[in-house]
């Protein structure tokens, strides 16, 4: 396997950097410090970064279809203008639940958004994951979430993938057209999975962030049951990503 060296593109001082995602409308890598309470876009031609201070914690930051932005403060849904200076709530999320907050989401291939929560205090799974239509209607996909990490969709947009952070297992749900239903199947990889058992699709996890218009595919898996570690050796190919903006 091809060993690839990182290297720094930006000196952000992130206190807790999350929701890398490349903005194929801008050709800029966004992201946020969740503790900075802060938006950075990185301009990779030339080679400059922007920072926008935010009056919440955020967690992600999309681009809207029709101007702006989507944000993931702790307990809502915003959109914002392109200057982020005003803020309008579209979505509340666990306003029941003191000790969690919106943590990873991603685009859908219809532009609503899946999102899963984080309980900052304990390891207690009394979380969950929501979509957010183009509409605003928010939609519980499913409960008994402690640290949502990892939501991406395939290509074709029929897959959905999901990782709680305590379980050391990526799950894998069939979409339903239009995002009308959504059914679990079988996991592609666990810490008790046996290797045989793995579902190795051919399809693309999700858009490598390093690498504008290149997406990281997943070739073959492998699992360390000693150390309960589960190693991804990957492909890099040029294609087109479809998940360019949030329709809400």
């Amino acid at each position: 396997m091809r060993l690839h060296h990182a290297r720094a593109a930006f000196d952000c001082h992130n206190l807790l950097g999350e929701g890398c995602n490349w903005n194929a409308l801008d050709q800029s890598l966004w992201w946020t410090d969740i503790e900075g309470k802060c938006v950075f876009r990185w301009d990779d031609n030339g080679k400059v970064a922007a920072v926008r201070q935010l009056p919440s914690r955020a967690a992600f930051v999309f681009p809207r279809a029709r101007d702006g932005f989507v944000l993931g403060f702790p307990k809502s849904i915003v959109i914002t203008d392109p200057t982020f200076t005003d803020f309008s709530q579209v979505a509340e999320i666990e306003p029941h639940l003191a000790q969690t907050r919106v943590n990873e989401a991603a685009i859908d291939p219809y532009g609503g958004i899946v999102l899963g929560t984080y309980n900052e205090q304990t390891r207690e799974p009394v979380g969950g994951v929501y979509r957010i239509a183009s509409n605003g209607e928010v939609i519980k996909l499913f409960s008994g979430v402690a640290a949502a990490n990892g939501l991406a969709f395939s290509p074709d947009g029929r897959i959905m993938y999901f990782t709680d952070t305590t379980e050391g297992t990526i799950r894998r749900f069939a979409v339903a057209p239009q995002f009308a239903g959504l059914a679990e199947i079988g996991p592609l990889a666990a810490r008790t999975l046996p290797p045989d058992r793995l579902m190795v699709p051919p399809w693309t996890l999700k858009g490598a962030t390093g690498a504008p218009g290149y997406e990281a595919a997943v070739s073959s898996v492998s699992i360390e049951t000693a150390t309960s570690q589960i190693a991804w050796i990957c492909r890099l190919w040029r294609r087109p990503v479809w998940h360019l903006a949030a329709k809400i």
